[in-house]
């Protein structure tokens, strides 16, 4: 995947290099192969954002049943490091994707408030 600019739910920018997707995110997790679009519907429809435990600039967005060819009940997490840019709007950057069980619980929601 080349370098890619999608917006999440809140409007916000977020890109996809092509080094972490190739690098890292589809080395270290093969589930992620052909799956560009279902983290675009994750940023744009999530289920639950958290925040990261460790990396406060980070928010964890999950959305059950979003990858092709794994179980429906997994999660695809995708995990935005935000940082404000020269025009004072927050900008993301895609650190991670992959599937996952369940949302940890540890994280903290940040959207929806009221789960």
């Amino acid at each position: 995947m080349p370098h890619r600019v999608f917006r999440d739910c809140f409007k916000r920018e977020v890109v996809i290099d092509w080094n972490v997707w190739h690098r890292k995110i589809l080395r270290d997790h093969g589930e992620m192969v052909g799956q560009e679009e279902a983290v675009r519907r994750t940023l744009q429809h999530p289920d639950c954002i958290t925040r990261d435990k460790d990396y406060q600039a980070r928010e964890i967005f999950y959305l059950v049943g979003a990858l092709r060819d794994v179980p429906a009940e997994l999660y695809l997490k995708v995990v935005v490091e935000f940082r404000e840019n020269e025009y004072d709007e927050e900008e993301g950057r895609l650190v991670t994707s992959c599937a996952i069980a369940s949302i940890p619980k540890e994280e903290d929601r940040l959207w929806p408030t009221n789960p």
